[in-house]
């Protein structure tokens, strides 16, 4: 069973190409998505590529940052490590809690000085006294809560799409290596 962060497929080619052929198509399908080849054994070939910087912008198959081929007996197997996708989960993680650190940090501070000076905290009659703060808290996670959900949403749209070029790519490369 793969990881989490890892993709496995597994392709049978009708026939028997020649296997230089299928090696060819592959390094040519693998150098127009940016990668470059590692290491290429009797039945192994290896690429690797910089991680995926934008979801729109690159490719959706550079989100496997290691993919690795292995063919043998008319079979050409793909195992794809997902780890271009770590910068991705980062930002999603961490752009949330920065933006509600920061708003939340500019409610408290602007709330105390809009209050200083009043019997109301925060400015206005409901939110006398400390009850001010709650407020902020509130105002400062609403702009936030869309991407709990989000989030998840797009890393896993993004795996989709790059198990879908992968399966793209591996049909161009059975069909190309005739």
């Amino acid at each position: 069973m793969p990881a989490d962060n890892q993709i496995v497929l597994k392709k049978s080619i009708s026939g028997s190409p020649d296997q230089e052929a299928v090696y060819q198509s592959i390094k040519k399908v693998m150098a127009s998505h940016g990668y470059s080849l590692d290491s290429h054994t009797d039945d192994q070939l290896a690429f690797s590529a910089p991680p995926l910087n934008s979801t729109k912008r690159d490719s959706p198959l550079r989100a496997a940052s290691n993919i690795q081929f292995t063919c043998r007996q008319s079979q050409i197997k793909v195992i794809a490590n997902l780890n271009g996708l770590d910068r991705i989960r980062n930002l999603l993680i961490w752009l949330p809690i920065g933006l509600f650190l920061l708003f939340l940090t500019g409610l408290v501070v602007g709330g105390y000085f809009a209050g200083r000076g009043t019997d109301h905290g925060f400015g206005v009659p409901f939110a006398s006294g400390w009850n001010w703060v709650w407020y902020s808290l509130m105002i400062s996670f609403a702009p936030i809560a869309p991407w709990i959900f989000l989030s998840p949403y797009i890393l896993m749209r993004s795996k989709w799409r790059c198990e879908l070029e992968l399966k793209h790519a591996l049909s161009s490369i059975v069909a190309s290596s005739y």
